[in-house]
């Protein structure tokens, strides 16, 4: 039997890739037989040590054991491919490898970059596993039929904790709630280029009109090319000041999944994703959708309801709020209901059991390519 080392980076934060990869892992050790999962601490030079005996000990493995397989989501920086670099040159032909891509960017290292005729020349030797179709669909022009479609999965809601830990927040959550009044969803890290100073904007631009909601956000404050830390913290600071918002952190998937539950609109007007979790939560949960026409969400949103904007624009995001809300008000009980029969066709889509199986199909593809 064919053995297989999952080798990946270990965030200190809550990540859908580090999700996806535990899922993976457990599923790899049910199907296959796992040899080593080895991990190492992402992004820090104290983790140079760790990840330095974690090369050697994954060289070691397979180079002196039979038949190994090493499935591993790469990396799409320069630093993070040249870190990636000795698992893809491991001098063996007999290795076989599955990369599962977690972001668009990896189109851009295959593509665009300096070294990128160098990167594809390296990556001819992997199967990738793309979670969306315009992923899969971009990477087969650039390296034919080396690609399998997994969507990712639902993480069910299963928190038995508070929503929020802040009494007095959760206080004025609920008197919002009792007066009926829908309430809109940030599930996504804070972040320039997800929009979130446009959906600042646009929440501020809907609570001063007539129309009233009670905004909730969740995340962790990061900087990006768009905006730095200390700018989306400013932001957020100024939203905190609102009596009809409420921070509620970073916090695990089953608990934004039961956010999703029990908000009326998400909104995700982000300029690049992959497969954004925030919107399948959304989806899967009935909630309405305000969203970008970026190409990650657009192939996840696939024939879901949801309004379209530019990401831009904080007046076209506070419109579509507004007739959103407008369309809650008039009929709060049947808002979720039109959406139910979408939300379930969502939820078979992306199904853990779907997941698996695209997964142990792809890994058994991988076992097969011949390069």
């Amino acid at each position: 039997m064919t053995r297989v080392i999952v080798w990946n980076a270990r965030s200190k934060t809550i990540t859908g890739q580090q999700i996806v990869t535990d899922a993976a892992a457990k599923i790899i050790s049910e199907n296959f037989e796992l040899l080593w999962r080895g991990e190492f601490p992402s992004g820090t030079f104290s983790g140079i040590p760790r990840y330095t005996l974690a090369v050697l000990k994954l060289w070691w493995l397979a180079l002196t054991r039979p038949s190994v397989h090493i499935y591993f989501p790469p990396s799409r920086s320069t630093i993070g491919f040249i870190r990636d670099l000795p698992v893809l040159l491991l001098p063996r032909k007999k290795l076989t490898f599955t990369a599962h891509v977690h972001g668009s960017d990896i189109l851009d290292l295959l593509r665009v970059r300096w070294y990128s005729a160098a990167a594809r020349t390296i990556y001819r030797r992997v199967h990738f596993v793309a979670p969306s179709t315009h992923i899969s669909d971009a990477l087969n022009q650039i390296l034919p039929g080396s690609v399998a479609l997994c969507e990712n999965f639902l993480n069910p809601n299963t928190n038995q904790n508070p929503l929020l830990a802040n009494s007095g927040d959760a206080e004025r959550l609920g008197a919002w709630k009792k007066m009926g009044l829908p309430l809109i969803l940030w599930n996504s890290n804070l972040m320039g280029t997800k929009g979130f100073a446009e959906f600042a904007d646009a929440v501020r631009l809907v609570n001063s009109a007539q129309t009233k909601a009670f905004v909730v956000a969740l995340g962790k404050p990061l900087g990006d090319s768009e905006l730095t830390q200390a700018e989306v913290q400013g932001i957020l600071e100024k939203l905190m000041l609102e009596p009809w918002f409420v921070y509620a952190g970073s916090v695990g998937p089953s608990h934004s999944a039961h956010w999703a539950e029990i908000s009326d609109i998400c909104v995700l007007p982000s300029r690049r994703e992959c497969q954004p979790l925030a919107l399948v939560e959304a989806m899967c949960a009935g909630c309405a959708v305000v969203v970008s026409s970026d190409e990650g969400v657009m192939a996840t949103l696939e024939d879901y309801p949801g309004l379209v904007v530019d990401s831009t624009s904080p007046i076209e995001i506070a419109g579509a709020l507004l007739d959103t809300i407008a369309c809650h008000n008039r009929d709060p009980d049947g808002f979720r209901a039109k959406l139910k029969k979408a939300a379930t066709r969502q939820a078979e889509r992306f199904s853990f059991d779907k997941f698996q199986r695209q997964l142990v199909n792809a890994i058994k593809k991988s076992l097969e390519r011949k390069v």
